[in-house]
């Protein structure tokens, strides 16, 4: 967002000492902050008696020969500032100081340092602004407002005073603009006459909006009591509904824990009769290989196998495992004998 460097210019005809007192702090405007007060730097120039700077610098510097004029412009007033957020920026960081330098280095160049009689800083309102009181005396010594304001004057101030003041940040508005500025004493005379309109205005407003406020909150009250007696009138209602999924839910449970009884009992049952049928296979087994043994000490003496080279030999059948050989392929001594095949002992 742009920010610009704000001048205002003004004539001062008359009512001198209401404005002097104002600039001097005298009387505090309605919309100044009474504890920014000591923030103010009165008489940056001058004295805190404005009208007498001003009186002074005439009575030296005008040497005219025709007398001055009652109704005649015996100063000019100038209030120089900037846009809000970026004079707040200035004097957050710092820069106050250089700001005020290149105000009065550019008052002093511009109008000539003897008719700059009046200057002040007012911290104290919403925006930091100068206010500059110039007599308007030309190097002939004639006072002569009209010769330092002419239209093309007026619009160079503008220009000049935004180049001294860019390096801060702040530039020229934009040129021919139609927005007019307010005189600055017809702003702090209606400001003063608006207030305190204003301040009734809102103090009846908000007497209105607090009132708003308190409906708001019994309304809220009264229905979030009538939400919490429908609510419970309803629960109230379904209590019977309630009470019968409780007494299932119990019988559930419990049926639930007599099955995990019987499943785990189950188990137990089913790893004893896997134990049982694991021992009777092995007394089986021992039974078949007992009476095998049996058969072949009793029965048959002498049985016959292959040797490492592939011959027919006898062999005692104590000494053959009967896993070594089926029973059914024994043959005995006598039988192999009367086949022809002879074993000597």
């Amino acid at each position: 967002m742009e920010q610009y460097a704000v001048l205002h210019i003004d004539k001062n005809k008359g009512g001198q000492v209401g404005l002097a007192k104002h600039i001097a702090r005298e009387t505090t405007p309605l919309n100044a902050d009474p504890s920014r007060k000591h923030l103010n730097e009165i008489a940056i120039v001058g004295s805190m008696d404005q009208v007498a700077d001003i009186e002074k610098r005439i009575k030296k510097g005008v040497t005219q020969k025709t007398a001055v004029r009652k109704d005649a412009v015996k100063a000019m007033q100038i209030m120089l500032t900037g846009s809000h957020e970026q004079m707040k920026h200035i004097v957050d960081s710092g820069q106050l100081k250089e700001w005020k330098s290149l105000n009065l280095s550019w008052l002093n160049e511009t109008f000539g340092s003897e008719n700059v009689v009046n200057v002040a800083l007012h911290m104290d309102e919403e925006t930091p602004h100068l206010h500059a009181t110039v007599t308007p005396i030309t190097n002939d010594g004639r006072l002569c407002a009209k010769e330092f304001m002419t239209k093309l004057k007026l619009k160079n101030y503008q220009t000049e005073y935004a180049k001294r003041l860019e390096k801060l940040g702040l530039m020229r508005g934009i040129e021919g603009s139609k927005a007019k500025h307010q005189d600055i004493q017809q702003y702090y005379k209606k400001l003063n006459f608006d207030l305190p309109r204003v301040n009734e205005e809102v103090k009846a407003k908000t007497e209105k909006v607090s009132e708003l406020n308190r409906k708001i909150a019994g309304f809220k009250v009264k229905e979030g009591f009538k939400n919490i007696t429908e609510g419970f009138s309803s629960v109230m209602g379904k209590k019977s509904e309630i009470e019968a999924l409780n007494a299932k839910i119990l019988e559930l449970t419990e049926k639930n824990k007599e099955i995990v009884f019987k499943a785990n009992k189950t188990s137990v049952l089913n790893g004893d009769l896997l134990m049982e049928n694991t021992r009777l296979k092995n007394i089986k087994e021992d039974v078949i290989q007992t009476i095998q043994k049996d058969m072949l000490k009793r029965n048959l003496p002498y049985v016959y196998k292959l040797n490492t080279e592939g011959r027919i030999e006898y062999v005692p059948a104590s000494e053959v495992k009967p896993k070594e050989r089926p029973v059914d392929q024994i043959r005995s001594h006598d039988k192999d004998r009367d086949r022809g095949f002879g074993m000597s002992r």
